[in-house]
């Protein structure tokens, strides 16, 4: 897995803009990588702005907003962002599979890499000793 991105989750406990935000996504996976690809034509579209604001007038002006989700989720390359929403309340409740939850063990357990969604690196993936989760290799180790 020489030339594969090691898949490192971002510190959302430190003040991001959108900019460096976005540019984690890089090497988060599947959906993540995915929406980091499309940042520059949507940045020639749209002029981004600075979106946090202080967790007091947050929460002042939040409603409840529920949040559901199957496993491929907690696989997608959102797993950081969706802990960083639910941890600073902007959502209220979070419903989800079992196999969320497998999955977010399995990513904790050890190094997970990039992959693509080609049917050769789901064939090369088996035989090198990893599971392919959408476009992450999960070594079998993991499990």
């Amino acid at each position: 897995a020489a030339e594969s991105i090691l898949i490192k989750d971002q510190d959302y406990n430190h003040r991001l803009d959108l900019n460096q935000l976005m540019s984690s996504c890089q090497k988060n996976g599947s959906q993540a990588t995915t929406l980091y690809q499309s940042i520059k034509p949507i940045n020639k579209m749209v002029s981004l702005e600075k979106t946090f604001e202080s967790q007091s007038n947050r929460s002042k002006k939040m409603k409840k907003r529920f949040l559901g989700f199957t496993s491929n989720s907690m696989s997608s390359g959102l797993r950081e962002i969706l802990k960083f929403s639910t941890k600073l309340s902007y959502l209220s409740v979070i419903v989800l599979t079992a196999g969320g939850i497998q999955d977010d063990i399995v990513k904790c357990l050890g190094s997970t890499y990039l992959s693509s969604f080609d049917s050769n690196s789901r064939s090369n993936s088996h035989k090198s000793g990893s599971i392919c989760i959408e476009n992450l290799f999960v070594p079998n180790e993991n499990y």
